[in-house]
């Protein structure tokens, strides 16, 4: 296989000794910390796969999913000649209402928020490039948009979804904009912005000039097909899998990872305490975290350690593992007039920790017998920063 990383073609033996070809990360979509199933339209940046999110605007009139997709099945035409590692998992659309007119505004797509840092690896090369398998529901053209963070800059192209309800690989090259250094971020903001519009947008959506940098924001182009004219139901209408964009011309084989790398650079963004296929929220003490501090009534002071440094300081939620009860910790060891559970009022964390709690409601009494027991989830993902 060849490897454009840097600008240059090389030849390299094996293809998953480059760790960090994929700039994207969970292309595979093994890792799902935040559940498997989620309603779409429920906020404009919900994450469903880790790093993934999908983003409709307001008042979109179909409604529909976000599901984990199976890929191994008897239909499964993933071929050594393509690509040579098989995977398991896709990020999967379903609708359950159709559309047949689109509001000016109105947009509906997957993507993944690029870090600065990590585009930055791209800037040199000159060009990037982005492969994916895909299957629709609906045959026809389909658009992927590059946009920067504050969406004065965008690249809309095309691809041809040729058979309806079958996978097939694609793979797009782009221009980097180097013309316009200023315009785009480097360090642990949006770097890049990168969607897979579902079928139509609205007008104010529409580029200009397909296949070259626009000032503005653009997400598709005024032929891509209207995949929400059937709703799909409990099949599903638009599905993606081994996404990967790399630096470059060439589109490589696709490269795994060790699910605990991809994980780790998972949890930059968003850990849980929970194990990994517990949804948070959940009533389950696997995972929880139990710290004493008995000397204190309105403050606990403890040191809950993430397992990754986060981007920047994490929101942080914290749920009772006895109930699942968000923002509540429960106090598995307590002394003679302490409340078994605690409702928190603010949590004091930084980058690598959470180092306080403070109650709004319980009441407590000092003493060696307090234990808190919580889970948290520390959230420090990509949005509108």
């Amino acid at each position: 296989p060849l490897n454009a990383k840097g600008g240059e073609d090389k030849f390299i033996i094996n293809p998953v000794s480059d760790s960090d070809r994929n700039i994207l990360i969970n292309g595979n979509f093994d890792v799902w910390q935040r559940g498997v199933s989620f309603t779409a339209g429920t906020e404009n940046w919900n994450y469903s796969a880790d790093r993934w999110f999908h983003a409709q605007s307001t008042g979109y009139v179909p409604t529909g999913d976000i599901i984990r997709g199976d890929v191994i099945s008897s239909d499964t035409p993933f071929s050594s000649g393509l690509t040579n590692v098989p995977c398991t998992h896709s990020i999967a659309y379903r609708n359950t209402t159709t559309a047949t007119d689109f509001a000016a505004g109105d947009y509906n797509f997957i993507g993944q928020l690029v870090e600065g840092f990590n585009y930055a690896s791209l800037w040199s090369a000159g060009h990037m490039t982005v492969s994916f398998w895909v299957k629709a529901q609906i045959a026809g053209t389909y658009n992927v948009s590059f946009r920067n963070r504050t969406y004065n800059r965008s690249y809309v192209a095309s691809y041809s979804v040729i058979n309806a309800n079958t996978w097939e690989w694609k793979s797009i090259t782009v221009p980097v904009d180097t013309q316009n250094p200023t315009l785009w971020n480097f360090t642990d903001k949006v770097g890049l912005r990168l969607e897979w519009t579902i079928g139509k947008c609205g007008a104010n959506y529409e580029t200009p000039s397909i296949n070259t940098w626009q000032a503005g924001s653009y997400h598709c182009t005024p032929d891509a097909v209207n995949a929400l004219a059937t709703a799909s139901g409990t099949a599903i209408n638009f599905q993606l899998a081994q996404v990967q964009l790399e630096a470059g011309r060439i589109a490589t084989p696709f490269q795994p990872r060790r699910i605990d790398d991809e994980l780790t650079k998972c949890e930059r963004y968003y850990e849980k305490s929970y194990d990994l296929n517990i949804v948070p929220g959940t009533a389950d003490y696997n995972g929880s975290i139990h710290s004493n501090d008995w000397v204190v009534s309105n403050t606990a002071h403890i040191n809950a350690s993430f397992r990754a440094r986060k981007r920047i300081v994490p929101a942080v939620t914290i749920y009772n593992p006895k109930y699942g009860t968000k923002n509540s910790v429960f106090m598995l060891h307590r002394e003679s007039g302490t409340s078994e559970n605690w409702n928190v009022g603010s949590v004091s964390r930084g980058t690598t920790n959470i180092h306080r709690i403070v109650r709004s409601g319980g009441s407590y009494v000092s003493g060696y017998k307090n234990k808190l027991n919580f889970h948290y989830v520390a959230d420090a993902e990509l949005r509108n920063d």
